[in-house]
């Protein structure tokens, strides 16, 4: 009779991580044109990683975000009072 293969005990949950830390890292693959525009943007923002570049594309793009002003037509039009 084959004896059966041990499992590794579970992890208690308490230990498992629930979110990567600051300084975690990961392998990401791009085409080489996106590598020049990173390149690119390393150079003229004096930043040294990719890291650095990819952050500032994404400050940007969060400065360029489309406003939810007016994104409610259907809310009565307000008008002060001179009470507020």
């Amino acid at each position: 009779m084959a004896k059966a293969a041990s499992m590794p005990a579970p992890t208690p949950r308490s230990r498992v991580k629930k979110s990567p830390g600051a300084n975690s890292k990961t392998t990401i693959q791009i085409l080489g044109p996106t590598k020049h525009w990173l390149n690119q943007i390393i150079e003229e923002r004096g930043v040294s990683t990719y890291d650095a570049a990819i952050m500032y594309l994404i400050e940007e793009r969060q400065k360029h975000l489309p406003s939810g002003f007016g994104s409610r037509p259907d809310l009565e039009e307000y008008v002060c009072s001179g009470e507020d």
